[in-house]
């Protein structure tokens, strides 16, 4: 059996979506297991299918990083916006929870942004269509 291609590309994304919502709305150290887990396939998937379709590009960056640091960089900083909302969620008084509520939002930002820009530039929003002539 195999999935048609629309599922297939869809997985990652499902992943890391379920994993997100599994953390933010569950209170057991089951389910935060199981959505840090889905979480973490998502990435690994996304990343590993990002390299397998990109042909290395020429090193334009200015800050040296790991490669594998430099490509988990979004889902990073997305794991780090879900630290900070369930801090949001869970912590009690004083100004802390509208800070973290705050810092959630920019790393979402940050992650999300950087993800869907990286996704773009490398073009997988474009379909290859071939013809014959």
């Amino acid at each position: 059996m195999t999935l048609s291609k629309p599922v297939y590309e869809a997985l990652p994304y499902a992943y890391i979506l379920t994993g997100s919502t599994v953390l933010i709305t569950q209170n057991s150290l089951l389910a935060w297991a199981s959505g840090l887990l889905l979480y973490a396939v998502g990435a690994i998937i996304w990343l590993l299918r990002a390299r397998y379709r990109c042909a290395p590009a020429a090193p334009t960056r200015r800050v040296k990083l790991p490669v594998t640091a430099y490509e988990a960089a979004p889902f990073i900083y997305i794991a780090a916006g879900l630290f900070c909302h369930l801090t949001y969620l869970y912590a009690e008084g004083g100004q802390t929870p509208m800070l973290t509520l705050a810092a959630a939002v920019m790393l979402y930002g940050a992650g999300y942004g950087s993800w869907f820009m990286r996704a773009y530039y490398r073009g997988y929003h474009r379909t290859v269509r071939i013809t014959n002539a």
